[in-house]
């Protein structure tokens, strides 16, 4: 199950910057809690207390493999990878929860890239977004304006070479 099921993008995003996911034991009793930890590492909020390089990330997880780094624990080795996607495909009761899965970017400021962590409260939901005022209000009538003054400026030139 992703991380933070349900709302619109935007909520996930909201709560992927400012809340902790549950920790995958707490949801599956199964799941080791070594392993648990690793993943909440994975997951940190601040950059510096998640792993530094993907070849860190590599070596924790290495020994919850079965040695063979290339297959999953999930998958049967003897099956097709056309197989394995079948089955995927068929186990997914509802098309769209794949779209919850898909990992979201999340972009920082400056002060995150700096390694300072500021999650910053949720905006209230009853916050009304103020809107830049709509400049074509202003370019119409300006190029009306400036068509009518053209015409006129045209018009008196001819008015005055018939004269």
């Amino acid at each position: 199950q992703p991380p933070f099921p349900g709302g619109t993008s935007v909520d996930k995003m909201r709560r992927h910057r400012t809340k902790y996911a549950d920790p995958i034991s707490d949801v599956n009793p199964t799941v080791p809690v070594e392993f648990s930890r690793i993943v909440e590492r994975l997951m940190e909020k601040a950059p510096g207390r998640r792993f530094q390089t993907a070849a860190a990330a590599r070596e924790a997880l290495l020994p919850w493999t079965s040695g063979d780094p290339e297959t999953p624990l999930d998958v049967d080795p003897d099956q097709t990878e056309a197989e394995v996607v079948l089955e995927i495909e068929r186990a997914q009761k509802d098309p769209g929860a794949f779209f919850e899965t898909v990992p979201v970017v999340v972009f920082a400021d400056k002060a995150r890239k700096s390694g300072r962590l500021e999650v910053p409260e949720p905006e209230s939901e009853s916050r009304e977004v103020k809107r830049p005022f709509p400049l074509w209000l202003v370019l119409i009538p300006a190029g009306l304006l400036l068509m009518c003054l053209g015409a006129t400026i045209t018009l008196t030139i001819l008015y005055l070479i018939k004269a």
